[in-house]
């Protein structure tokens, strides 16, 4: 009898736990429909206007993006890669937000390096090289045969600036304000050619300022390349003449004195019979000199004592390879005298 009351207990609640399941499933069925349908959004237009942007993805098509685009890490390529504008230009610097940079042209804020990473000016360009070979270029489009670069570069053997003009097959002439204007060079001077070098100029004007006013000084023009040098003597008797004279004696000069070194300038020994003497007395009477050659001598006379003041002119030991005609003045005219 108990057997009984048991397995019709055990029926009832069998029935009553699938009448649970099946309600509850039933619930969530509808639950799951309800909150499917309610998230669901039209579409904005009729196919295929409006579709979602394809993502930034790693295939080979070019893609766009039209509003920015950030990178936190390192931009890297693993190929030949460019950057291209197809309109307008490139602005680079939070300051620039904004701004309208020139069309396929680039501005930047803050400074630029170039073969440098820490550049300290607003543009800084670095070599990998100390030679002309490997210095920074700025060339034009016909470079190739019509002297159309310069180069900037140190030489580390004598620690000196370096601008070079040329082409790919010789050095060319460098022309600083070719249409005008006045080009300064500062106080520490000016080497030509390693001191050996030409300067062609119309007028030489050391320029003194006196109380405030600028005066202007020439140096005297002179044709062929000649030495100079004065001074002044006195004259003193001369028992075996019985005349008044002082002696020039290039010999026997000084080193380094001014004798010295006009007779040195001058390759005197061998120029001797071209040395040109002017002589101006400080009193009444006849002065004249005589030249030794053998002595490497001028002696001055007088009849009467007296100071007398000289000047000498020679031509300058390589007077020769400096003629009347400017051979090297191509594109270069000059005083024009006709």
């Amino acid at each position: 009898m108990a057997m009984q009351k048991l397995k019709k207990y055990l029926k009832h609640q069998k029935s009553a736990i699938v009448v649970s399941v099946f309600w509850g499933l039933v619930v969530l069925m509808f639950g799951f429909t309800f909150h499917t349908f309610a998230a669901w959004n039209p579409p904005t237009a009729s196919p295929p206007a409006d579709n979602t942007p394809t993502p930034l993805n790693a295939t080979g098509v070019t893609q766009y993006k039209s509003g920015g685009l950030g990178v936190g890490g390192v931009f890297e390529t693993d190929i030949d890669a460019y950057f291209g504008v197809t309109s307008g230009g490139v602005a680079i610097g939070s300051g620039y937000s904004g701004s309208t940079p020139p069309g396929s042209g680039l501005i930047v804020e803050g400074t630029i390096g170039i073969g440098t990473s820490s550049p300290d000016m607003p543009l800084h360009l670095r070599s990998q090289a100390n030679e002309l070979s490997s210095g920074i270029r700025l060339s034009a489009s016909d470079y190739i045969t019509n002297g159309g670069y310069v180069i900037f570069n140190k030489n580390d053997s004598t620690g000196r600036a370096l601008i070079q003009s040329g082409d790919s097959a010789t050095w060319r002439e460098l022309a600083f304000n070719p249409y005008g204007g006045l080009v300064t060079i500062g106080s520490g001077g000016l080497v030509v050619g390693g001191g050996t070098g030409k300067i062609t100029a119309g007028v030489f004007d050391p320029v003194y300022s006196i109380g405030g006013t600028k005066y202007a000084t020439y140096a005297a023009g002179m044709i062929g390349l000649k030495e100079e040098h004065t001074d002044v003597i006195n004259l003193e008797y001369d028992e075996s003449s019985g005349l008044y004279r002082a002696i020039l004696d290039f010999e026997n000069a000084q080193e380094g004195s001014d004798l010295w070194l006009f007779s040195k300038t001058t390759n005197l020994d061998k120029n001797f019979q071209s040395l040109a003497v002017l002589l101006t007395t400080s009193f009444r009477g006849d002065v004249w000199y005589e030249k030794d050659k053998e002595n490497m001598r001028v002696t001055v006379y007088a009849e009467k004592a007296g100071e007398v003041s000289y000047r000498l002119t020679a031509p300058r030991f390589d007077f020769e390879q400096w003629t009347n005609y400017a051979k090297d003045a191509e594109g270069i005219d000059g005083f024009i005298i006709d």
